[in-house]
């Protein structure tokens, strides 16, 4: 699987219940009827806590999309950037996005599972918890990856209460596409670097899971620790919000 995260800020004349409306009633089954179909497709929308927030940059929405390789997300891209797809979809974002304000990221996504075995899983809306994690200074992203899985993740899964799924998204530094956007990406790609060397996903029973502000995750004897943000985030699964088809384990 190749796997690809957006962050989006919506137009300041909108406010978060219209921006979200727009996006699964409008864009979202826009770009889903102009492009092959993709294995999943996912929209998480922040609830804000003020600390988060401000280290975050304040973003709107977390997109996620999946494709089966490389190839197939490149042909998608360049369908996107023809006649009339190009110009539709430019149409469509001006009225709900700050086109000149998105970042994209390619990340490698470790963890997974079944699906979600919880009430939660029948509706298309399942509330979950992003966490930020920034990697110790002058440690290298893969040695980052490699030390927060073999020490951090068997940590994680015990002290998570009610833990259901569980997937980390490292950033792919060398890939192209990441830290590419829109036009106004200075600062933002600077907050990039800093914050997004993983985004984990946590599924928990809790239906509200504890809000965290700047914390820390111990990587070992010599290693360092992490710095960490926590957010609520509702998550709006495939075209126009229907419940997903289950993801396969991602090792």
């Amino acid at each position: 699987m190749f796997k690809i995260v957006f962050f989006l800020w919506r137009r300041p004349e909108l406010n978060r219940v219209q921006f979200i409306d727009y996006y699964e009633n409008h864009h979202a089954p826009l770009g889903s009827s102009l492009s092959p179909p993709m294995p999943d497709y996912r929209r998480n929308y922040p609830i804000w806590i003020d600390g988060p927030r401000e280290a975050l940059g304040g973003f709107d929405v977390m997109t996620e999309i999946w494709h089966d390789n490389r190839a197939t997300f490149d042909m998608q891209i360049s369908g996107m950037q023809v006649s009339p797809n190009r110009e539709i979809m430019a149409e469509d974002e001006n009225k709900f996005i700050i086109r000149a304000r998105q970042l994209f990221i390619a990340v490698d996504e470790h963890g997974g599972g079944p699906a979600i075995a919880s009430p939660q899983a029948v509706s298309p809306i399942v509330r979950k918890r992003l966490r930020f994690v920034s990697a110790p200074a002058g440690m290298s992203a893969t040695d980052f990856r490699d030390a927060y899985e073999r020490i951090a993740v068997p940590r994680n899964r015990k002290a998570l209460p009610g833990l259901m799924e569980y997937r980390r998204n490292y950033t792919l530094y060398n890939d192209p596409y990441t830290f590419t956007g829109g036009t106004d990406n200075v600062t933002v790609t600077g907050e990039a670097d800093r914050l997004f060397h993983l985004v984990e996903e946590i599924w928990q029973d809790d239906e509200y899971p504890p809000d965290a502000d700047a914390s820390r995750i111990e990587l070992g004897v010599g290693q360092g620790s992490a710095t960490c943000h926590d957010i609520r985030v509702e998550e709006y699964r495939s075209p126009g919000g229907a419940p997903a088809a289950p993801m396969p384990t991602v090792n």
